[in-house]
């Protein structure tokens, strides 16, 4: 379940449903219009591009309240079932190597691959909800 919110958004159920499954409380609960939202994740990527940990930023600014407490990362996945935006950036990068910041009907995110072992990919993420 702790996985839950984002896995349900990447899938692209809807929003009412994903409210059923668990709160959208983060450590973050600012509301960000589309402008608010790049102009952050642009900073953010900054950020990470001079050497700030990418865990310490998801757990402060993340907007996944699935993996926000555990540094943005999912679990182990195929990838399948993740919204396009999301599984294209994910497949472009090599373990270790930072996305720059992309749009999905979610808001805005960060990605970073932690790992690949064959088709089975862990990787971490920053979301900025855009409503």
């Amino acid at each position: 379940m702790k996985y839950a919110l984002l896995i349900t958004c990447l899938l692209g159920l809807t929003a009412e449903a994903s409210a059923q499954r668990q709160s959208r409380q983060t450590n973050n609960n600012l509301g960000y219009n589309d402008s608010t939202a790049k102009a952050t994740i642009y900073a953010l990527y900054d950020s990470l591009q001079q050497g700030k940990p990418f865990a310490a930023l998801a757990l402060k600014y993340s907007q996944d309240p699935g993996s926000y407490q555990v540094g943005g990362q999912l679990p182990p996945s195929t990838m399948e079932d993740y919204v396009d935006e999301y599984k294209e950036a994910v497949l472009r990068l090599v373990p270790g190597e930072l996305s720059r910041p992309f749009k999905s009907t979610f808001g805005y995110h960060l990605v970073q691959l932690v790992s690949r072992k064959d088709n089975v990919f862990v990787s971490r993420h920053i979301l900025l909800r855009t409503d």
